[in-house]
């Protein structure tokens, strides 16, 4: 198994008005509804846009086609 090394920061998101409101949000456990959908949803564009996290998929993709699932 190939170790995959996956770094996600805020510095790559391009939405200057998103940044900064991920850049003021409290490092706590209490956190909005709206603050946890904003966070979700910038993680997941974060790893789509990660080259890493893309060849990792594609690895396992093509893994998967090779064992018939």
């Amino acid at each position: 198994m190939e170790p995959y090394f996956i770094k996600l920061q805020f510095s790559g998101v391009d939405d200057p008005g998103l940044l900064e409101r991920l850049n003021l949000m409290p490092t706590s456990f209490s956190l909005s509804d709206e603050q946890v959908d904003t966070l979700i949803a910038t993680g997941a564009q974060l790893l789509r846009d990660n080259p890493e996290f893309r060849r990792m998929m594609a690895d396992v993709a093509a893994d998967s086609a090779s064992r018939g699932r």
